[in-house]
């Protein structure tokens, strides 16, 4: 029920990504947003469902004078800007997304590579050589 679009619009611009890399992020971001609130309890499943077409109906309505083609990512910034000013609980609808969108973004190998931060893979290599070693100190 996720829509890539919205995934697309939470997503940060840095670090640039080439088109192919942002396609992968965008897709993997997007498979992960849907698959944790898939795993979310079915009460909540069901308000987050019901929010989310508020949000898809506002910005259908927000953005359905525009062609699709001319809409801009700034223009998806500022509708679901509006919709967060919305009272409770819009904010935390687009709190919830942001955050999930937040997390695989920047947990995704090939940002954290662009960033030159160690992938999680690599750290727990490390330091799991690191604790044989000092095992084996300790034997």
């Amino acid at each position: 029920m996720v829509s890539r679009s919205l995934v697309e619009t939470l997503l940060p611009r840095r670090p640039e990504l080439d088109r192919a890399a942002r396609a992968r992020v965008l897709s993997d971001v997007t498979d992960f947003v849907q698959q944790a609130l898939a795993m979310a309890p079915w009460h909540l499943r069901i308000g987050v469902n019901v929010l989310t077409l508020c949000l898809t109906a506002w910005l259908s309505i927000y953005l359905g004078l525009t062609r699709l083609r001319a809409i801009t990512h700034d223009m998806g910034e500022r509708a679901i800007e509006l919709f967060e000013r919305m009272p409770n609980p819009a904010p935390g609808l687009v709190r919830l997304y942001r955050s999930l969108a937040m997390l695989a973004f920047y947990d995704h190998p090939i940002v954290m590579a662009l960033m030159g931060i160690e992938s999680s893979e690599e750290r727990q290599t490390r330091f799991r050589e690191l604790r044989r070693g000092l095992d084996a100190g300790i034997r």
